[in-house]
């Protein structure tokens, strides 16, 4: 309800993230697919489902009907914190996300880690392959920018660009540098 409630405010052409946890797929209410239900009064082209694993998945055909289910309807599916927890790479090959969200686990420290940096290269390479669009989550600083940038990944998200805030922020650049 409160993600719907903020809809209207949102640009056009802009997308809303709105999370979903693994015990969302049982509730009927959510999935019921009734015009009563305030997500279905959001444009479902504008918004992308999170799936958030911070517990295990229960029931995974019941989770996997219920992102197809949503998928017909319009909506797009993103893995959120990908690398830590429950965000399992099962997951991110049953449901072929739109989206894939990094986990700042990955992300605080890569321009000073070779592991990350390694890690982080296969997980954005393999998004592209798939067709997903990657987005770094935790942005702290500009060498962990650069280093983002250099492999590809394609949305960012930290403190380095905007607190987090009820409204949405305004696009940020930096000068010289692709944003």
């Amino acid at each position: 309800r409160a993600a719907a409630a903020v809809f209207p405010s949102i640009p056009a052409g802009r997308k809303m993230f709105v999370n979903f946890h693994p015990d969302d797929f049982h509730d009927p209410h959510i999935l019921s697919g009734s015009d009563t239900e305030p997500l279905y009064k959001c444009d479902p082209t504008r918004v992308v489902i999170e799936l958030t694993e911070r517990s295990a998945i229960a029931d995974a055909q019941l989770f996997k009907t219920s992102v197809e289910m949503l998928r017909k309807r319009g909506y797009s599916v993103a893995i959120d914190d990908l690398g830590s927890g429950y965000a399992s790479l099962s997951v991110l090959a049953a449901i072929n996300p739109n989206y894939v969200k990094l986990d700042i686990s990955l992300i605080r420290g890569c321009d000073r880690s070779t592991v990350k940096h390694s890690l982080l290269r296969t997980l954005i390479k393999f998004a592209g392959e798939i067709g997903a669009t990657t987005i770094a989550e935790g942005i702290e600083t500009v060498p962990e920018y650069e280093v983002l940038r250099s492999l590809g990944c394609e949305l960012g998200q930290g403190f380095l660009f905007a607190r987090p805030a009820f409204e949405p922020a305004e696009s940020i650049s930096f000068p010289g540098r692709v944003s």
